[in-house]
């Protein structure tokens, strides 16, 4: 899509640059307040601010929890270009505006039990912000809950 057809854009920034030698990383964030007609996407940026990978989203409810999965196969470029760089992530919405929330958790979501014992779903509620997570492993994260990485890195996101 056209950039003039965007009516507001917000950028997130990585706090800190990405470390070297991930193959594989996720971007957790909440869905913003914005009008139910408004196409509404996405862009990750290459260091040279050409496209690493573009997604497309349905209308959802304002404050719903996502977890964008970046991997080659799977979404995105080659990881090795954003080694040792500051990852840039721009929203769009062909309508209206938009308006993220803030992060906020009632508490820990739960999974399956694991000996007998509930465990946590993910790691959103630890976090203050939106957050980058970069991995070291075979398995795109994906197919995967966090708690299978047992080396990784977490960034916290910005609005730059």
């Amino acid at each position: 899509m056209h950039k003039d057809k965007w009516s507001h854009v917000v950028t997130f920034r990585s706090v800190e640059k990405a470390p070297d030698n991930f193959n594989s990383w996720t971007f957790c964030w909440l869905a913003p307040e914005r009008d139910a007609e408004a196409e509404f996407e996405f862009v990750v940026e290459n260091p040279d601010g050409s496209e690493y990978a573009r997604y497309s989203l349905p209308p959802g409810p304002k404050g719903q929890v996502f977890r964008s999965d970046f991997c080659p196969g799977f979404c995105g470029g080659d990881p090795k270009d954003l080694w040792g760089q500051s990852i840039v992530i721009k929203f769009m919405v062909s309508k209206g505006k938009m308006r993220f929330l803030p992060w906020e958790f009632p508490g820990p979501q739960l999974d399956e039990t694991l000996d007998g014992e509930l465990v946590p779903l993910d790691t959103f509620e630890l976090h203050k912000t939106p957050y980058f997570r970069f991995f070291q492993s075979d398995i795109c994260p994906n197919h995967a809950s966090f708690r299978d990485f047992d080396r990784c890195v977490d960034i916290e996101a910005t609005m730059a």
